[in-house]
Order: structure tokens, then C-alpha cells, then sequence
């Protein structure tokens, strides 16, 4: 109540009566309750999505689990947790938890459940939509499954926000009331909806950086034993991995050439065609191409190469270039050599006056004497 009572008094100054008004504010008094709680899940939520910006993979699981900590604490509820799906959803598995002081933690139970155990649970899931459940024990005959697995968890109320990540059902966000219901409002489940979208994206985002970590440890293995040179580069050109066959061909350790640009090693003739080579890759319009360019040796000369290169793209952008290249330089000049040996042996049949034909030992003929 809120009491605006004054007390009166005669002309002595002695106390007579009391006068005034009392409110009753029961409702403003929720309403401000509801709006602050409300302002500071949102507080809350705006928190979590900076957290997330910029997060090693290496980094994200304590993050989750503190996210559902805090929103866990916050609304008043039991138990948080993630379910993520497997075997094309046949298969959920709980990887993160959060329980209140005197809960008993489920996550070891729930590894490896299977999903056709829930049909009306997943019915719902598969649309989309949110699963809210004010009171266990109201839940429809359909639900009757659902019904008996919660209630032997000794839960009263629950809601779950799906995980949704690329348009596939990916798992679903859960907080679990078992000490008393609950009913979440309309506003509130949206909040959760948002704070769903952001753990979605980080665990897709860690599957994705995992992933291709994994691919460049292969690649990388693949390159130590290569007898080519590989190597990697930024957007500019500038070189981020070499594998050590650089050193047979160039002389060069590995360590020596990285954050090396284009222009440090390719021969001045050739450095226009090798960035022209990088414009379309980065571009699009080049794919995978070759071309053969003079690279600088670390004692003097210089090596050619046969080089291909191929655009490295992360989160559909271009992100740099793999490098494969050969060095040519002895095919190249046995080749010059032959021909400069052609040249001559025609010189010198072309100043004579007798006729030759040359014939292999499996009788093919691989010169005639014009004359």
C-alpha cells in the first residue's frame, strides 16, 4: 500500500484525527517488478551476445555453462541445460549444464537418448516452435510419454527454446523448474528464443573452426612430407605457412620467408603476372589456375616454378591463397638444351651436301634431310 494519512490538529496544537488516503499498489507494484526483471534479462542477454564476440573455440563451453548459469539464476529456475542432436536427429546427447544449489545434475544420464521417445516433444520441435509447460501434470494424453519421463525427474514446469542453425533443427535450449511451477511470459520466452539463436551460432561456429582445424592438421601433414612446395598466404600474397621442401629448392628455412610479399622473391619480369595470378583468384574469375614464374634462391639465381593456386575461403570469404609448386628449372633447361642440340645437328646436316635421315633403334624415323 502507499499511505498518504496526515494527522490534524485543534488550534492548541493537540493531535484530533488523521486524515487522508491509502492506495492499494499491489498492481503498479508488479508491474514496475515485472518491467525491471524483464529490462535486466534483457541487460542480461545483450551480455551474453558480447561475450560470445571474437571467443577462441577453445573458450566457448565454460562460456555456456555460465550462460546458463546466469539466466538460470536470474528467472529462478532449477536446471539449464543444451541438448544437441546426432545421427540425423535420431540421437540427442545433453553437453551442457547448469543445476541450483540441491538439484541433482542429469547430464551423465543423458548422453545418447533417443529422440523417438519424445514424439509429441519433437512434433513441436521440428516446427520450431517453443515448448511451454506451465504444470507437468497438465499435459495432454498425447503427451503421456513426456509426462512420465519429467515427472519421474521430479519436474513441475519446463520450457524449451529449439535450436535452429542454417534452417536445421540442431537441439534445444531447456530450463527445468522442479521446486515449484512456473509459467514464463509470452515477452520473456521470446528473450529466450534470442538467447537460443546466440548459443546456436557459437556451437556451429566452434563445430566449423574445428573442423577446419582439423583439415589444415591434415593439410599440413600432407605438406611436411611433400617433395612440392605448399604454402599459404594472406589476402595481400604474403606468405602464413611453407612446407620445408622450400628449403631443398631455395635454401631458405621456412621461418625465413614468412610475412614475405610477392615482391620479395618473384623475379621483377615475372612479379606482374604472379599479381594479376592472385587479382582473379581473390576475384573469382581465375579458379585454379598455373603459371610459371622465376622465384629468388636464398644463395644467388633463380629457381622456375610451375605454380598452382587455389582461393582459401572461410565463412564464404576469400581469406587467402593455397600455393602448390613444382620446380622446373632442370626440365627446363634440358629442354633449352635439346633444342639448342637440334638447332645444331640441323646447322650442320643444312652445310653439307650429303643427305641423312635419322632412324630410333625401333625403327621410327625422327629426321629427314630436306634435301
Amino acid at each position: 500500500i502507499e499511505d498518504f494519512t496526515r494527522l490534524r490538529r485543534d488550534p492548541a496544537g493537540k493531535i484530533t484525527h488523521d486524515q487522508g488516503i491509502v492506495l492499494d499498489i499491489t498492481g503498479r507494484k508488479r508491474a514496475e517488478d515485472r518491467l525491471n526483471y524483464r529490462l535486466e534479462l534483457e541487460k542480461l542477454i545483450s551480455t551474453i551476445s558480447a561475450s560470445f564476440i571474437n571467443l577462441e573455440h577453445g573458450d566457448i563451453d565454460p562460456v555456456i555453462t555460465m550462460t546458463l548459469q546466469s539466466i538460470g539464476t536470474l528467472t529462478g529456475v532449477d536446471r539449464s541445460y543444451i541438448f544437441l542432436f546426432a545421427e540425423n536427429g535420431t540421437l540427442m546427447h545433453n553437453t551442457h549444464e547448469w543445476c541450483a544449489e540441491g538439484i541433482i545434475p542429469q547430464l551423465e544420464k543423458n548422453q545418447g537418448v533417443r529422440s523417438d521417445l519424445f514424439p509429441w516433444w519433437m512434433e513441436r520441435l521440428s516446427r520450431y516452435e517453443a515448448i511451454h509447460i506451465p504444470r507437468v501434470t497438465g499435459l495432454p494424453p498425447e503427451a503421456g510419454a513426456e509426462r512420465e519421463i519429467l515427472q519421474a525427474r521430479g519436474v513441475r514446469s519446463i520450457i524449451a527454446v529449439p535450436l535452429v542453425y542454417g534452417g536445421t533443427l540442431t537441439g534445444f535450449l531447456g530450463f527445468e523448474s522442479v521446486r515449484q511451477e512456473k509459467t514464463w511470459a509470452e515477452e520473456d520466452i521470446g528473450l529466450l528464443r534470442t538467447t537460443g539463436e546466440i548459443l546456436s551460432n557459437a556451437i556451429e561456429h566452434r563445430k566449423t573452426e574445428k573442423a577446419l582445424a582439423a583439415s589444415e592438421e591434415k593439410f599440413r601433414g600432407v605438406a611436411e612430407r611433400s617433395s612440392d612446395i605448399i604454402q599459404l598466404t594472406d589476402r595481400m600474397g604474403r606468405i602464413t605457412y611453407v612446407s620445408p621442401s622450400i628449403r631443398r629448392v631455395f635454401g631458405f628455412d621456412p621461418e625465413e620467408v614468412i610475412g614475405s610479399p610477392p615482391e620479395e622473391l618473384v623475379h621483377p619480369d615475372d612479379i606482374g603476372s604472379v599479381l594479376e595470378l592472385i587479382r582473379e583468384t581473390m576475384t573469382g574469375t581465375g579458379g585454379i589456375k598455373g603459371i610459371e614464374t622465376r622465384v629468388r634462391k636464398k644463395g644467388g639465381g633463380y629457381a622456375i616454378l610451375e605454380v598452382f593456386v587455389s582461393p582459401v575461403i572461410k565463412d564464404g570469404i576469400f581469406s587467402g591463397l593455397q600455393v602448390m609448386a613444382r620446380d622446373i628449372t632442370e626440365r627446363r633447361r634440358a629442354e633449352e638444351e635439346i633444342s639448342s642440340l637440334k638447332k645444331q645437328i640441323e646447322y650442320v646436316l643444312g652445310a653439307t651436301n650429303t643427305g641423312l635421315d635419322i632412324i630410333d633403334r625401333d625403327f621410327n624415323i625422327r629426321y629427314i634431310d630436306p634435301e
